[in-house]
């Protein structure tokens, strides 16, 4: 039954349907008389689900460390932005620290650095890494989600960096991130 038919099964069966207007009871009777000669609308028969033989589950895969330095990339183009690697199962921060530990083994790094060790004063948001050379700091690196850098103390971070001489770059969390593409960035400043 449409929702049609059972407003006017509703307002054939209102007691107040006398108090209509008559030109309302017409129209009314002409409605009822209209969708009574059309043919109802069968409903389509229901197909029973078929079922498909369980399989038996696979025998679980031992945990294998990923590492960024001897992940295949075979057969992947350098812009293949979005083709899952076994490195895709790292966190931003840990390929760079690997990164950075594979191709710049003499710079110190350091995490979670406030702005107030390079001469800041007041709120500011942490540098995400470090990378030290003899006790000096030669560039800072935020990580970053969606709306990070439209922050006030996150401004105030990137200004302070830039007072005492010292780059800061981003990188976003949810970016893949790839090898290559964290050395081309950070070549620039550490070698």
């Amino acid at each position: 039954m449409s929702l049609f038919d059972n407003f006017l099964k509703d307002l054939n069966n209102n007691p107040k349907k006398d108090a209509l207007p008559e030109d309302m009871k017409k129209k009314l009777e002409q409605l009822n008389s209209l969708f009574a000669d059309m043919p109802k609308k069968q409903a389509a028969p229901k197909e029973t689900p078929k079922t498909e033989p369980v399989k038996p589950a696979e025998p679980a895969k031992p945990a294998v460390k990923v590492s960024y330095k001897t992940a295949s990339y075979e057969g992947i183009e350098r812009d293949d932005y979005y083709t899952e690697l076994p490195e895709d199962e790292l966190d931003c921060k840990e390929k760079i620290l690997e990164v950075v530990n594979a191709e710049w083994p003499d710079v110190t790094i350091r995490e979670d650095i406030s702005p107030t060790e390079i001469g800041g004063t007041g709120r500011f948001y942490n540098y995400s890494i470090g990378f030290y050379r003899a006790g000096k700091p030669i560039l800072f690196i935020m990580l970053v989600g969606k709306k990070t850098t439209t922050h006030r103390m996150y401004r105030w971070s990137k200004e302070q960096a830039e007072r005492a001489g010292v780059p800061m770059l981003n990188f976003i969390k949810h970016a893949p991130n790839r090898y290559w593409y964290i050395k081309e960035r950070l070549s620039t400043y550490l070698n």
